[in-house]
């Protein structure tokens, strides 16, 4: 119709509650901390080399069991493939950003996540970086640290990796020393690396994914050490020893995992076994995570799902039965993206949208959103137009509770006695059927402003489900 209709959409949340075995969902790779300089590349994606936006693209809502690590680009590909198709929500923290704990205003906050993952940093943590990690592990947040070979100061600046996290306070806080140049055990190959803990709890060798497999174990191509301090930590453990080495001793360390407060903590030293050999940088990187003679893959599956609360011991992040928000930028304050703001259709971040009339749905209007400045706006032109947006999201197979609630404002110059114009709020299912939530129409227009919606859809869960206006 060419009526003026708007239907504005702001706070888009679909909260679920699991079963305590069940990994929490929201994992964020640091890129911020020089992670692609040198012949370096461990992100995720990458738009561009170097650049490692927020959301990887195309959409990861869009992965299947069939899709490829090439579907992104950046030598974390893989890792974070797999991450999705076991049903957990990845993201990247680009460079220029800040890690912080209980800040607000940063929409990438570390209290919106589950598990950090810090891939080989190159560059040192600020003093406010390392209370934020500190605040984020203690408050029951999953902490991965991966380190490399002593020296490998990718972008000479005097810091490796190995020394960016006793830097952070990983050996007083964690009871997790890495060795450095001046240190024995520092710079080594170890493939197979096989001497497991013989711990048959173990969160890592027996972990949620599977068991690993004798004469397989890490594939370690220039690693460092660890010395475990248990007089910092007395929960600190190794789960997997330089060949060499002794089952149980404190040195020749190549995995480790702590508590910390509320948090786990997971250490590895070499980032070889995380990585694949596909970039954007045209760098030369090595494909540890497909190889087959090792369980790289599995020890580090089994390692962020134990950091995202699942195993004997504790809660982390959002396991345990806490309700774990699934849709993300629900208050789309994440804004464009990079993207356009005008077309038939596109992607802004984790959102999908078409537009009959080439008007992006997603608006910056804080004179129309519920709180900040960004929102859904759905026509509104006065001319014939359809506008839709929408995302893909994951409701796990034991989820006891799932929510899906927005808020909703809408504004017509029709009058509410005669339905004119209409909103649809869809889910469509794993199966690709549409099922109507609800009906909205200026008939529902109202002085109050936003009105809050709310839906059970506990139905679906174990489907990967698709919210769509």
């Amino acid at each position: 119709m060419s009526r003026r209709f708007m239907a504005f959409v702001f706070g888009l949340v679909l909260v679920v509650a699991c079963s305590p075995a069940w990994a929490a969902v929201n994992v964020l790779f640091d890129a911020s901390h020089a992670q692609t300089v040198g012949n370096a590349d461990w992100v995720i994606d990458e738009d561009s080399c170097g650049v490692a936006q927020r959301y990887p693209t195309p959409s990861q809502a869009n992965v299947t069991g069939s899709t490829p690590e090439t579907y992104w680009s950046g030598a974390f590909s893989a890792f974070g493939i797999a991450l999705v198709k076991h049903g957990y929500h990845v993201e990247s923290l680009p460079s220029g950003a800040s890690l912080t704990y209980g800040d607000t205003s940063n929409a990438q906050d570390l209290t919106h996540y589950d598990v950090l993952v810090l891939p080989e940093p190159n560059v040192p943590f600020t003093d406010a970086e390392k209370q934020a990690i500190l605040n984020f592990v203690e408050n029951g947040g999953g902490l991965f640290m991966i380190s490399d070979h002593a020296g490998a100061d990718r972008n000479n600046d005097g810091w490796d990796a190995a020394e960016v996290f006793n830097d952070l306070g990983s050996d007083a806080h964690f009871g997790i020393h890495f060795n450095v140049n001046t240190e024995s055990d520092s710079w080594f190959n170890d493939h197979p690396d096989d001497l497991y803990t013989n711990d048959p709890n173990s969160p890592i060798v027996h972990g949620l994914y599977g068991d690993c497999s004798p004469g397989k174990g890490l594939g370690l191509y220039g690693a460092t050490s660890m010395t475990l301090h248990p007089a910092n930590n007395s929960t600190v453990t190794g789960e997997i020893w330089k060949s060499d080495g002794t089952v149980g001793a404190t040195s020749k360390v190549t995995f480790a995992i702590a508590k910390y407060g509320q948090g786990r903590v997971a250490a590895i030293g070499d980032s070889s076994p995380a990585e694949d050999a596909t970039n954007t940088c045209g760098h030369t990187t090595h494909d540890g995570w497909g190889a087959a003679a090792y369980d790289n893959a599995l020890i580090h599956l089994n390692a962020i799902a134990w950091l995202a609360g699942s195993g004997s011991g504790g809660t982390s992040g959002g396991g345990g039965g806490t309700p774990t928000e699934r849709i993300s930028d629900g208050t789309f304050e994440g804004g464009l993206y990079g993207s356009s703001n005008t077309g038939s259709s596109g992607t802004t971040g984790p959102w999908s949208w078409t537009s009959t009339g080439s008007n992006n749905p997603i608006s910056n209007d804080s004179s129309r959103a519920e709180h900040g400045s960004w929102l859904a706006w759905l026509n509104g032109y006065g001319q014939t137009e359809t506008d839709t947006v929408q995302q893909s999201v994951a409701i796990p197979s034991d989820a006891t509770t799932a929510t899906f609630t927005f808020d909703l404002k809408v504004v017509t110059n029709d009058g509410t006695s005669t339905a004119y114009d209409k909103l649809y709020v869809y889910l469509i299912d794993g199966s690709g059927t549409s099922h109507t939530l609800a009906t909205y129409s200026n008939t529902n227009a109202a002085a109050s402003g936003y009105v809050t919606k709310s839906f059970n859809v506990l139905d679906y869960a174990g489907q990967t489900v698709t919210i769509k206006f």
